[in-house]
């Protein structure tokens, strides 16, 4: 999922509300109850620049697609994803087949996962979790000639605070030095709009929307290898009666530019 990752991890990492548990796990044993997410819509300068539509099967999510561009479409097992293929959009219909991706779990959470593109060259991603079941590392590895002979090539790891949420994020190169770190604060007490998607299921695109955590942000700064910020952005959010947000406004606050983020529910 190399474009869709590259594109929504550009956007922003507003984060995921699950309904907290008192031993801090991120299960939520009500997102089927909960609304689920049907299209994001994304504006600059009062243009729709990008969308995001979300189709569900069987109350799952079957696939993801960006508009006009490529299309996600994902297969279960014992109601886990396996296999998640991207279609490119070529004419009228999302069916040049790019890459796909394959899951491995082992006690039901997700371990790692393999990227093979259609040139037969990939990539390859492996998770390590705490006694919360939260991700805490997230390493990185090329597979330029063989899938099964991959190198290292750096990893992001998390820290969290309160109500379990990410506080830090860190980005480390292949020595395990620090490329980058963000920090998220400000955290609100509302739904976020993938609230009613399983939670391993967000773990897959968790690049997307920070999917791990229970709350939204309405901060967050960001800072080189040496610790000194370059450059911050702000978050404010409009809710419906169900303490949905049903738009957000990120606002740099270096320049001042504002991105609009439109929220549709099923």
């Amino acid at each position: 999922m190399k474009k869709l990752n590259l594109l929504l991890g550009i956007l922003i990492g507003i984060t995921i509300l699950s309904c907290s548990s008192d031993d801090g796990n991120n299960d939520n044993p009500n997102e089927s109850n909960l609304k689920r997410i049907k299209s994001l819509q994304i504006m600059e300068n009062g243009s729709l620049v990008r969308q995001y539509d979300f189709e569900y099967e069987n109350e799952r999510l079957a696939s993801l697609t960006e508009v006009g561009d490529e299309r996600i479409v994902f297969s279960y097992s014992d109601d886990r994803i396996i296999l998640a293929e991207e279609f490119n959009f070529t004419g009228s219909e999302y069916n040049q087949l790019d890459e796909t991706t394959t899951y491995t779990f082992e006690n039901g959470l997700l371990v790692s996962d393999l990227e093979e593109f259609i040139q037969g060259d990939g990539n390859r991603h492996q998770y390590d979790f705490n006694s919360n079941k939260q991700i805490t590392e997230y390493a990185f590895f090329q597979c330029p000639n063989n899938l099964n002979d991959c190198t290292p090539a750096g990893s992001r790891i998390f820290e969290y605070g309160t109500n379990n949420n990410i506080i830090t994020e860190t980005q480390t190169d292949t020595n395990s030095n620090i490329v980058f770190s963000t920090e998220y604060s400000n955290y609100d007490d509302k739904n976020h709009p993938f609230a009613g998607i399983d939670i391993e299921t967000r773990r897959l695109f968790w690049n997307y929307f920070q999917s791990m955590n229970f709350n939204n942000y309405s901060m967050l700064t960001r800072f080189d290898s040496n610790g000194t910020e370059t450059g911050s952005s702000s978050f404010t959010f409009t809710y419906d009666n169900d303490d949905f947000p049903t738009e957000m406004i990120e606002t740099n606050n270096t320049t001042n530019e504002q991105t609009v983020y439109i929220f549709i529910y099923e």
